[in-house]
Formats: structure tokens, C-alpha cells, sequence
């Protein structure tokens, strides 16, 4: 079992820094499954964030009647 912190180190490496999931996998010592699952999951979580965002700042710019 992984940290949630080491999850989301291996997942930066790949979404942020731009490094292969093949890659990370073999410099973590991982299988590359493994490590694209992470990422899949936080690629979601990360579009929920964003849609949330979005939804917010457009009903805070919404004029006032």
C-alpha cells in the first residue's frame, strides 16, 4: 500500500511535468497499470475541481436584478 502522498508525487511527475506513465512506473518501481489508474483518478478529480470553479465564478458573475 502507497501514502496518498507518494499517489500524488507519482501522479505530478506525469500530469505536470510531463513525464510517461512508463516512465515514472519504472523510476518508482511500479507497474505501469498501477500508475495510469492514479492518474485516471486524478485527472477526473482535477475536472470535477474545475467545473466546480467554473460554476461558481459564473454564478458570482451573474448581475445583480
Amino acid at each position: 500500500r502507497f501514502t496518498d502522498d507518494f499517489k500524488q508525487q507519482a501522479v505530478r511527475l506525469v500530469l505536470d511535468e510531463g513525464k510517461s506513465v512508463t516512465a515514472v512506473a519504472r523510476e518508482l518501481d511500479l507497474t505501469p497499470s498501477g500508475l495510469a489508474l492514479w492518474v485516471k483518478h486524478a485527472q477526473a478529480d482535477r475536472t470535477k475541481a474545475l467545473e466546480a470553479f467554473k460554476a461558481e465564478f459564473s454564478a458570482s458573475r451573474v448581475p445583480a436584478k
